[in-house]
């Protein structure tokens, strides 16, 4: 059976799947070196290029994110971003 996956820019209605994806990043100690996600998508967002944020969906629902953004030209956020161009499948 075909499975139709659509890719578009997250929003603040998608920043749940997000955090939790970002925390299972966080949890074995390897994805990242937060100690936390963001606490809110307001608190992600800053830094980053709008549109940068993507979210799969399938049925309505979120099945994988990339949620590392990008930080514009001169606003690194963080010393390295081992991430960048990643995507996470829920």
């Amino acid at each position: 059976m075909p499975v139709t996956v659509s890719i578009g820019a997250a929003s603040t209605a998608d920043w749940p799947a997000m955090a939790a994806s970002h925390q299972q990043g966080i949890d074995p100690g390897m994805a990242t070196f937060e100690a936390a996600p963001p606490a809110s998508w307001a608190t992600w967002l800053q830094g980053k290029v709008d549109g940068c944020c993507l979210t799969a969906r399938c049925g309505g629902e979120v099945v994988g994110v990339s949620d590392d953004g990008v930080a514009p030209p001169g606003r690194l956020e963080r010393p390295t971003n081992c991430l960048e161009g990643s995507c996470s499948i829920l």
